[in-house]
């Protein structure tokens, strides 16, 4: 609602300083004053009694409400959130009905967190192999060890792109405009099926990745 709200044009942003500066600490008197200005040229603003209740209204409604507000900001800013948000966008966009939105909200949004956790694992052991070839002398029969682990990183990748192209706001509107449930509901499992199989194939890749790490240690205390 306040998203909606904040919005709308003619809609001020105001800090809770400024909502605080217009209420005085006595606000019993039919009127109060009060001087705005930045320098002595500016004038005095005059604020009448229903302003400066109107002010103390607004207050207190931020200081109950500020937290939650901030919290819901912090969240939409947030992996989780910025993923619901796009597909919620997307079913407007596309005119969804209410179950596409369950759908995607619930399965779409974790298939696209553990794509998104599989894409930084497998960046992070990518990026760690190449930086160890580059500044650690490794024996030459090791390298095939290396290079297995490099060639496994690079098929989980390709498999990664392909989850990632799925997943796509062009291959989810296609499946919204096409008013079919139950086919989203199939290919989101599909999708979740195959991200299964990509996690199963790099926790099986640790133990030799182990091993990369104990001979480059061998070989940098040596």
């Amino acid at each position: 609602m306040f998203k909606n709200i904040c919005k709308q044009s003619g809609v001020v942003h105001v800090t809770f300083e400024m909502i605080q500066s217009i209420v005085p600490r006595h606000a019993h008197t039919s009127s109060a004053v009060l001087d705005v200005s930045p320098g002595p040229a500016a004038g005095i603003m005059e604020y009448e009694t229903a302003e400066v209740d109107a002010g103390i209204k607004i207050q207190k409604f931020w200081r109950r409400c500020s937290p939650k507000l901030l919290g819901y900001r912090e969240f939409l800013q947030s992996q989780q959130g910025q993923a619901i948000e796009k597909y919620l966008d997307l079913c407007v966009k596309h005119s969804g009905r209410l179950a596409f939105k369950v759908l995607l909200v619930s399965q779409g949004v974790e298939a696209s967190l553990r794509l998104a956790a599989l894409q930084a694992s497998l960046n992070q052991k990518h990026l760690d192999v190449m930086r160890l070839i580059v500044e650690v002398d490794v024996e030459l029969s090791f390298y095939e060890t290396i290079d297995s682990v490099l060639e496994a990183l690079n098929r989980l990748d390709g498999l990664l792109k392909i989850q990632a192209d799925d997943l796509s706001e062009v291959v989810l509107a296609k499946l919204i405009e096409g008013g079919d449930v139950p086919e989203l509901q199939r290919f989101l499992h599909g999708v979740k099926t195959d991200l299964a199989e990509a996690e199963k194939e790099l926790l099986e890749l640790e133990p030799t990745m182990g091993q990369v790490y104990r001979h480059v240690r061998k070989e940098g205390g040596s």
